[in-house]
């Protein structure tokens, strides 16, 4: 089942377009594997909230300066374009979302559109979607 909301970019990703009722907007999400997702998740928490953990399991933290280098620290490097993780947890949040998040907005909208096509007999000044019937 084809899903007219789940395109595939030229990079070969898959982003999810959804329209907001509430904001009246059109919403575009990547969609991302689980483990893909949830490692994301996992390490932006443990670098927002929790950034002496590093320390505390004995490992050396990224941003650390090694002493003894012989090259200055230049400017952050990160894109947070190419990085999905160097966003704060909100912003990733509301720009991704799971595989099984995006086949369950497919069904749900898939069964708004039937409940409407159903009851647009009952309110025929609202336009529905009429190139689906309903049986």
């Amino acid at each position: 089942m084809s899903n007219p909301n789940i395109i595939s970019t030229s990079d070969g990703s898959k982003q999810l377009i959804t329209f907001n009722k509430t904001q009246q907007k059109i919403v575009r999400q990547n969609v991302r594997s689980e483990d893909e997702y949830l490692s994301h998740i996992g390490s932006i928490i443990q670098r927002d909230f929790f950034p002496d953990l590093a320390e505390l399991k004995g490992e050396a933290p990224a941003d650390e300066i090694v002493e003894g280098s012989e090259t200055p620290p230049g400017p952050p490097t990160q894109n947070p374009q190419r990085d999905a993780t160097a966003v704060r947890l909100d912003t990733y949040l509301a720009n991704n979302t799971t595989e099984d998040n995006a086949s369950f907005i497919e069904i749900i909208e898939e069964s708004e559109r039937k409940r409407e096509a159903k009851l647009a007999k009952f309110f025929p000044s609202r336009s529905f979607d009429s190139s689906l019937s309903v049986s």
